[in-house]
């Protein structure tokens, strides 16, 4: 299941079931570049356990319920696509609980907490 509003004029897609999730992330593996976050829970749990996927690409923002998806395949295949770069910010607690979650790792990953840090911006902007 999938809904649609706007914010800001940009597209923001609500993602409930694997089906629409994996047809996506096959969309997605043609992307040079995806903007991740995650949200999790920590309360009374040894690892972060998850609530929240957002993903933007260069058309739509994406809300992925993980509750409700049964089959993360294709969402493991994309993060082992190396010509599609994940974008994130300050992303050591997203990776992970991305390794915890789906015993995995995105292999193109980009920083922009680093990449500031780099750049001489400074590590907390």
């Amino acid at each position: 299941m999938s809904e649609s509003v706007s914010c800001d004029g940009m597209p923001v897609e609500y993602v409930s079931d694997a089906a629409t999730l994996n047809a996506l992330c096959v969309e997605w593996a043609s992307e040079e570049f995806l903007a991740v976050d995650t949200e999790f829970e920590r309360t009374s749990t040894f690892y972060a356990r998850i609530g929240l996927l957002q993903i933007a690409d260069s058309k739509c923002c994406y809300l992925i319920d993980p509750l409700s998806i049964d089959d993360w395949s294709g969402f493991k295949k994309l993060l082992s696509t190396p010509s599609c770069t994940l974008v994130m910010h300050s992303c050591s607690e997203d990776l992970s609980l991305l390794q915890t979650f789906l015993g995995c790792l995105p292999v193109s990953l980009f920083d922009t907490q680093l990449a500031a840090a780099f750049l001489g911006i400074g590590f907390q902007h």
